[in-house]
């Protein structure tokens, strides 16, 4: 979802002005007191520098020492950001154990159960740690995003709003607000406040990448090539940016070839397919994705291609997905000419 970020620039400020003091405290003989303590800020001062490595020998060091100790929640939080994928909710769950009103476990747990589309179990677990903590900024911007992904634009709207009220100058609360007004069809505010966010943090690819959607629905088409490449210069990962750029090269090819431009049509058709390979590659078990590529397919002509990627989306999809009888119908169209070969 592009969403399991921090809180851009003003929490890397404080992350980068917490790792001073624990580096301090650490070098103070006598500061921190007791074991627990000054392991916990070895491996505090090891995550904020991302020494990940590091701190995983750290932690598992700390857990056999520390247990389910008072404390040891701590431990176990960072196993839950850092530890392998099939670790981390347990390792969340075990912290909570630990200490029930825990807001940073419980803002982890949500975000493991947001990404993994568990949305009915993260959003109670977002509340409870904004109950605990009220201003604690990333979860307002986390459940706007979970809200948002679970169909609730509403909720969506009024968590990115407090995010904004709470802190201004964070990319991610604008970055919230616009993703809001671009899933509720409103392309003029959510370009305004994409653009806010790409002010505010112009390293982060995923309001670029959204900009240049909202762009090419305006027929901006140039804004948007721009943007989309600007996103996949700054994280060749973001599978969005590659999907988007791809859809910019296919509209463009089409606008060519209504001109009667059909070797310079043809050329962006071939730019969309190479997009799409890589938002397929990064993604492969996204039906959308799939079915842009095969859309990119069938404009080369090659229709065999189209229908195993169409095959494909409505393989990956489930059964209530929106496009599925839009892509169940060209699909079936494709199928029929095929026959008719």
């Amino acid at each position: 979802t592009g969403d399991r970020s921090g809180a851009g620039g003003a929490g890397q400020a404080l992350a980068l002005e917490a790792a001073i003091q624990i580096e301090r405290a650490l070098a103070a003989s006598g500061e921190v007191g007791g074991e627990l303590e000054r392991d916990l800020a070895e491996a505090m001062l090891a995550y904020l520098r991302r020494e990940y490595d590091a701190l995983s020998g750290l932690l598992e060091r700390a857990i056999g020492r520390f247990g389910d100790a008072p404390g040891a929640e701590e431990f176990h939080w960072l196993q839950g950001l850092v530890g392998s994928p099939e670790r981390r909710c347990a390792s969340l769950d075990r912290a909570l154990a630990i200490r029930p009103r825990f807001p940073r476990a419980l803002l982890a747990r949500a975000d493991e159960r947001s990404f993994a589309d568990d949305f009915d179990r993260a959003l109670p677990d977002y509340d409870e740690a904004i109950r605990i903590e009220p201003r604690l900024l990333i979860a307002y911007i986390n459940r706007s995003a979970c809200r948002r992904l679970s169909g609730d634009l509403a909720g969506a709207s009024g968590d990115a709003e407090e995010a904004i009220r709470l802190d201004a100058a964070c990319s991610r609360a604008w970055f919230q607000r616009g993703m809001v007004f671009y899933c509720q069809g409103e392309l003029e505010p959510a370009a305004r406040d994409l653009g806010e966010a790409i002010r505010l943090d112009p390293r982060d690819g995923c309001p670029l990448a959204t900009r240049a959607a909202v762009r090419r629905q305006r027929g901006d088409l140039a804004g948007a090539l721009e943007d989309s490449t600007r996103a996949v210069e700054l994280d060749s990962g973001l599978s969005t940016a590659w999907d988007e750029r791809g859809a910019i090269h296919r509209d463009l090819g089409l606008r060519l070839a209504a001109e009667g431009r059909l070797p310079e049509a043809h050329a962006e058709f071939q730019s969309a397919l190479r997009d799409h390979d890589q938002s397929v590659a990064l993604e492969p078990r996204h039906p959308g994705f799939a079915t842009n590529r095969g859309a990119a397919r069938s404009l080369l002509g090659d229709q065999d291609g189209a229908i195993a990627d169409y095959s494909l989306a409505l393989e990956l999809a489930p059964p209530d997905w929106p496009h599925r009888p839009l892509v169940e119908g060209v699909l079936k169209e494709l199928l029929a000419k095929r026959g008719r070969r």
